[in-house]
């Protein structure tokens, strides 16, 4: 994969738009995952993936993101349960 700033090659990909938009509209949230991408950063230790994905100009590996905004996810979702989850 080319060294591009990946925010700019998003930004130019009119469907990824189209789909933020859409979610947007609908009170949802786009996370952007390249699984080239991820493959390369599962082979890095902490402190060369953290150099790579500033050089890529991303803040957080699309994985990373996702879990974090699934749990997110799971305790708005099960808060009514009354039951405790260490995550």
């Amino acid at each position: 994969m080319a060294k591009k700033k990946w925010l700019e090659v998003l930004s130019s990909n009119t469907h990824y738009e189209a789909l933020v938009k859409y979610a947007k509209e609908h009170g949802s949230r786009v996370i952007p995952i390249c699984a080239e991408l991820e493959a390369q950063l599962s082979e890095f230790d902490a402190e060369e993936k953290a150099m790579y994905l500033n050089d890529l100009g991303i803040k957080e590996a699309g994985l990373d993101l996702l879990i974090k905004e699934s749990y997110d996810l799971f305790r708005q979702t099960d808060n009514t349960s009354g039951r405790s989850y260490q995550i």
